[in-house]
């Protein structure tokens, strides 16, 4: 008998190293499990830094010769393909999540795309690059959820997004504020003194 839980399947580089993984984290293990079953595609899983909570299946796919591109992506349409979501979203990066995206795409799978990294002064050709492979993904997508404020960002970008009826989850949130001189105890300056969930890393 087919499970009623919607399968909800992540596709990331790494398990851990940076906001997005943590990120992933918090997600992952906050979804309700009575409702979704999570599984993540990775390349890399690290030291063990982020734990998993028990009942998410972790998918490592082996990364395989650099260079040979073709073979990985193969691998990892093949998983998305075998593995069959409800839900498809992608993290980072491109080499990883282009080839899932096309595997949920040609299996009618609702996609997430993420974008990570504001496309505004871009200054290396390998992050410009990344860039242009990015709306790949995009486009192939049903929803975009950015990081950022994306009304800056290159043409295309803003009309894809709002074609995708893209949304912003800030990686940090007003969680309290403080307008009131007389509350001591906050552990923050007074008057107009805030507190902020931040979930990520602090990276020139």
């Amino acid at each position: 008998m087919k499970s009623s839980k919607r399968r909800i399947l992540h596709v990331i580089a790494a398990l851990e190293g940076g906001g997005a993984e943590r990120q992933l984290q918090i997600l992952a293990n906050n979804t309700n499990p009575d409702r979704y079953h999570i599984s993540i595609i990775f390349l890399h899983k690290g030291t063990g830094q982020y734990v998993y909570d028990e009942g998410i299946d972790l998918l490592q796919i082996p990364r395989g010769s650099k260079w040979n591109i073709p073979s990985l992506w193969f691998r990892i349409y093949k998983a998305v393909k075998a593995y069959q979501p409800d839900i498809l979203q992608l993290w980072m990066p491109e080499i990883i999540t282009i080839p899932a995206a096309f595997a949920g795409k040609l299996s009618g799978t609702y996609i997430i795309s993420a974008a990570r990294r504001s496309m505004r002064s871009v200054n290396s050709i390998k992050l410009c690059l990344r860039d242009l492979a990015s709306y790949i993904q995009h486009i192939m997508a049903d929803r975009i959820v950015a990081n950022f404020n994306p009304d800056k960002e290159p043409y295309f970008f803003r009309i894809l997004f709002s074609k995708k009826k893209g949304i912003v989850i800030p990686n940090a949130i007003t969680v309290c504020q403080d307008k009131t001189p007389s509350n001591a105890d906050l552990p923050v300056k007074s008057p107009n003194s805030f507190l902020i969930w931040y979930t990520g890393r602090i990276a020139p």
